[in-house]
């Protein structure tokens, strides 16, 4: 694996077994069994870890000698590794995390000191400004200082969707419904699946996997009238009419782009104007006119 640049040039060349997106300024990549982060131009880094997550929010969680720690993007250990889980840096600072020994969950900043006391069954990332947790069996949402927003219910199974909106599942009709970070329905529950907000707007499917997009008003802007569809990036998202049809590329008024040939399958979706398509032979850098960028065999 190499990167290219949103040209299509070769910037640095395919040497490497395995290689992830950078962020944050560094990529994760390997040789061999040797995993090891490095700059955009090619320059390792000098950390020592047995495995790593990519960047994010300026932070990476690895694992050595059998613990968890924290890396900051200057490529210090802010937590040693001693933790027992760690999840990534949210979006205000925190992290869940585990320490050896203990049967609960807790939240710690970015050197380890706890913010939110350990008490909970279990957790997940802050995100959008509220994080879930678990009290046996119950599901909640806190804010950054361990008040309950919402307070934890067994009639939740909750997810959190980023930007302050959450779903929830009914276990009752088996469906999603879209409510807002207070605990409000926005939406009734209504949904088979349900995405992430994302350019303001949720991919959503139900009935005989019919799909479309809803805001975060629940209003419906792409009509249920596709058999898949991708989350927007970069204001145009992926859809098909049938399994066996070619994908096409959509905007927000549900326009048409351009179509992908038959057979060919998206990967992602556009970020700095480049989606990934995997093609019969190979796969292939697009722009958002369909335009071929980068292209190769397998």
């Amino acid at each position: 694996w190499g990167y290219i640049n949103d040209k299509g040039e070769m910037v640095l060349p395919a040497i490497y077994d395995k290689a992830a997106a950078f962020s944050c300024g560094y990529a994760l990549v390997a040789t061999g069994y040797t995993s090891y982060f490095i700059d955009e131009q090619g320059n390792k880094q000098d950390a020592t870890f047995d495995s790593a997550t990519p960047f994010y929010n300026n932070y990476s969680v690895v694992f050595l000698n059998n613990g968890f720690g924290l890396l900051n993007h200057r490529f210090d250990l802010t937590i040693e590794p001693t933790m027992e889980h760690l999840g990534d840096m949210g979006d205000n600072g925190l992290l869940c995390a585990k320490r050896q020994g203990s049967a609960k969950w807790e939240y710690v900043d970015a050197n380890g000191e706890t913010k939110i006391e350990a008490k909970f069954d279990g957790t997940d990332n802050f995100k959008g400004g509220m994080a879930i947790v678990y009290i046996g069996s119950q599901c909640g949402t806190i804010d950054k200082n361990g008040e309950y927003i919402i307070q934890p219910s067994s009639q939740l199974g909750l997810y959190n969707m980023g930007e302050g909106f959450l779903a929830n599942y009914d276990s009752d009709v088996y469906k999603w419904a879209l409510i807002d970070k207070n605990g409000k329905a926005i939406t009734q529950p209504l949904y088979d699946d349900i995405r992430d907000v994302s350019d303001g707007l949720i991919a959503v499917s139900s009935g005989n996997n019919t799909c479309g997009h809803i805001n975060t008003k629940g209003e419906v802007v792409i009509p249920q009238e596709y058999a898949q569809v991708t989350s927007f990036s970069e204001n145009y998202a992926w859809a098909t009419k049938s399994h066996q049809s070619a994908f096409m590329c959509i905007d927000k008024k549900n326009n048409v782009i351009f179509t992908l040939e038959n057979g060919e399958k998206p990967i992602t979706g556009f970020l700095c104007g480049l989606a990934l398509v995997q093609t019969p032979n190979g796969y292939k850098y697009i722009g958002t006119e369909g335009q071929v960028i980068y292209e190769w065999t397998n």
